[in-house]
């Protein structure tokens, strides 16, 4: 790296590595299930699990978190998947079982609906939208580590870990316990988003 490139952030507390680039068509497949749906009426697909989980992560994170707020609400309204409960929790690294209590799904209505593919409520669509823009944040913050990172690290399993972890900023709580409220998840992104400009610039 040239002395005269700032060297971008490491991830805190873990090695980091820029996780490899999805296929250029996991985006153009994302647009092109999204679009389509629109005109059906229904602004998400009914499935993101296919594809490798890196794929299926890119997939869920182009079709239910676009950029525009009235684009998210949309997706919200319309219902998000139930299969991107298991796409998360095969990205954290955690358990379905964690993932839906977390966000506060019955684990039997999770399977029900994974079961008969359809559509999670727009209470439950909310709760895991509200996940994505950590998930989004991590995997932003690993992309600017370019090439000092070891290829066993992954981003969002580290940030599984770090849910799971009491943090004393939470009053020696798990990031994961608070999940289930607004107010709790907007804590958990100010305490997660806090890592990147007080603990490692």
């Amino acid at each position: 790296m040239s002395d005269t490139v700032k060297k971008r952030p490491a991830m805190p507390n873990a090695p980091a590595r820029k996780p490899n680039a999805p296929p250029a068509k996991a985006s153009a497949t994302a647009s092109r299930e999204a679009t389509a749906s629109r005109r059906g009426g229904s602004v998400v697909p009914r499935e993101v699990s296919y594809g490798s989980p890196k794929l299926k992560l890119h997939t869920l994170l182009t079709a239910c978190a676009p950029p525009g707020v009235m684009d998210r609400i949309a997706v919200v309204r319309d219902g998000i998947p139930a299969s991107a409960v298991a796409t998360l929790a095969e990205a954290l690294s955690l358990s379905k079982e964690q993932v839906a209590a977390a966000i506060a799904i019955p684990i039997a209505t999770l399977n029900r609906k994974l079961r008969d593919g359809t559509a999670l409520s727009t209470t439950e669509s909310e709760r895991v939208a509200g996940l994505l823009p950590l998930v989004a944040m991590v995997e932003r913050w690993a992309d600017t580590v370019g090439e000092d990172a070891p290829a066993a690290f992954s981003a969002t399993v580290w940030l599984g870990g770090w849910l799971t972890t009491p943090n004393p900023a939470l009053g020696g709580e798990r990031p994961l316990r608070l999940l289930d409220t607004a107010e709790g998840r907007m804590l958990v992104g100010q305490v997660l988003g806090s890592l990147e400009s007080g603990a490692y610039w």
